[in-house]
């Protein structure tokens, strides 16, 4: 998402202490060439297990700056091999099923 206008989120540091990060108003970007704020913005361009990741950060207490696998890998979902992930019961965050 850093490298795309439809993107808001922007990701530094390196693997087990990534940092995310709102990206900056896009200068010029928005309608008519005005600045579009991502802030304000739903997420969009995301996979399951980008949103099992988010559910995770929110049930590990919305933690900021540097960050472990426990904080996205661990918590609701105990992410592995796309097959055997399930929900924690008693969790206070979870994506719905249908």
């Amino acid at each position: 998402m850093g490298s795309q206008t439809k993107g808001g989120i922007v990701q530094s540091g390196s693997a087990g202490s990534f940092v995310y990060l709102v990206k900056p108003d896009g200068v010029g970007q928005g309608p008519g060439g005005t600045d579009y704020a991502y802030a304000d913005k739903p997420v969009g361009y995301i996979s399951f297990f980008d949103a099992m990741r988010f559910t995770n950060w929110l049930e590990n207490g919305q933690p900021t700056g540097s960050q472990g696998p426990g904080t996205t890998e661990e918590g609701v979902y105990a992410i592995s091999d796309g097959l055997s992930e399930t929900r924690a019961v008693g969790a206070t965050y979870f994506i719905p099923s249908e």
